[in-house]
């Protein structure tokens, strides 16, 4: 696949789960979504439920899902919120929609981010937003302490 179609792909898929375009090219690649059961599937022997997810990725909608639905309604909050703290702090920072990007050396790979962003001091940067449904109530600080949160504290308050 040439540097062109991965591009133009990746540009009409900016929309991911709205696109049609999206959910076909997730077909046969292996994504976030799948790539811990192909690691650990049995080659010789692959989980028919993998082989089923892989060859047919659903294009249904899952926002009636609780965690679903919490993790698209707060994306967009923390997206807002992260772009404005940036712009305080980064010269000429600027975010946009990220679509279905296939690696070039092999292309049954491929990912979505949420957004990219950029400024003069960093340059380009993938963001991946997390809302964690078990803990919606929880505060930041409360979070921050819990051995299963992807955040480390710096000892700062």
């Amino acid at each position: 696949m040439n540097k062109e179609t991965i591009m133009y792909i990746y540009d009409v898929t900016q929309k991911q789960s709205s696109s049609l375009t999206w959910h076909e090219q997730r077909i046969g690649r292996i994504t976030s979504s799948v790539v811990y059961s192909v690691l650990h599937t049995d080659f010789n022997n692959p989980a028919p439920s993998l082989l089923k997810t892989l060859c047919n990725p659903s294009s249904k909608s899952l926002d009636h899902v609780p965690a679903i639905h919490w993790g698209k309604e707060n994306e967009k909050v923390a997206l807002h919120q992260y772009s404005a703290t940036m712009k305080t702090q980064h010269q000429h920072f600027n975010m946009s929609s990220a679509g279905f990007l296939i690696s070039k050396e092999t292309p049954f790979i491929g990912a979505s981010a949420d957004s990219v962003a950029s400024c003069s001091c960093h340059g380009n940067r993938v963001i991946e937003v997390k809302c964690p449904f078990s803990h919606k109530e929880s505060t930041l600080q409360e979070y921050v302490k819990d051995p299963s949160s992807c955040i480390v504290a710096n000892g700062r308050e």
